[in-house]
C-alpha cells in the first residue's frame, strides 16, 4: 500500500525561495537596510522648521512668525549614508547566499529522493518477485524430493534479506522526503 510521491523540482525551488524562514528573514533584512539608508539620507538634509508664537509682557503683545533653517556647512551625514549603503550591500549578499544554500539543499534532497525512488522501483519490479519465485520453486522441488533442505533455507534467507532491504529502502525514502520537506520549508503531500 506504499505510494511514491511525484515531485516537481522547479515548484520545490520556488517554494523554498518563497516559504523558507531563513530566506524570508534575509529578505526582510534587506528591506530593513534599505529603510535605514533612506533614514540616513533624510538626516543629511536640513530640517526647515517654521515657528509662530505669541508673547505678552506687561501691556505689550507680540506675535512672532519665522522659519528656522540650520546651516550645515560640513556635516551632510556622509558617514551614516556610507554605513547604511554598506549594510544594504551586505544584506543583499547575505540574501543571495541564503537563497543559493536553500536551492542547493533542495536539489541535494531531491536527488536523494529520486535515488531511493529508483531503488524502490527496482525492488518492486524485479527483486521482490524474483526472490519470491526462487523460494517457491525451491520449496516445490523440496516437496517433490528433488532437492535437500539447505537450498530451501537459503532461498528463504535470500527472500527475507531482499524484503529487509526493501523495507530499509522504504524507510530511507521516507527519511529523504522529510529532508526534502526541511529543505523546502513546508510539508510535501503525496
Amino acid at each position: 500500500d506504499f505510494r511514491l510521491t511525484n515531485l516537481d523540482l522547479d515548484l520545490l525551488r520556488r517554494s523554498a525561495l518563497n516559504e523558507r524562514p531563513d530566506v524570508l528573514a534575509a529578505a526582510r533584512e534587506v528591506e530593513a537596510a534599505g529603510e535605514r539608508l533612506a533614514l540616513e539620507r533624510a538626516r543629511a538634509k536640513t530640517d526647515i522648521t517654521p515657528f509662530a508664537g505669541y508673547k505678552r509682557i506687561g501691556s505689550d503683545n507680540t506675535v512672532l512668525f519665522g522659519v528656522n533653517i540650520p546651516l550645515r556647512i560640513r556635516d551632510h551625514n556622509q558617514a551614516g549614508i556610507a554605513r547604511a549603503e554598506t549594510d544594504v550591500r551586505t544584506a543583499q549578499t547575505r540574501l543571495q547566499q541564503v537563497r543559493n544554500r536553500a536551492l542547493a539543499e533542495v536539489e541535494a534532497a531531491y536527488d536523494a529522493v529520486q535515488m531511493t525512488r529508483r531503488q524502490i522501483e527496482t525492488f518492486q519490479s524485479e527483486l521482490l518477485r524474483q526472490s519470491e519465485e526462487s523460494r517457491t520453486i525451491t520449496l516445490a522441488a523440496y516437496e517433490e524430493g528433488g532437492t535437500e533442505l539447505l537450498p530451501v533455507l537459503e532461498a528463504e534467507r535470500t527472500r527475507s534479506e531482499v524484503r529487509r532491504q526493501y523495507f530499509k529502502t522504504l524507510f530511507d525514502y521516507q527519511a529523504s522526503i522529510v529532508a526534502l520537506e526541511l529543505a523546502v520549508g513546508r510539508e510535501i503531500q503525496p
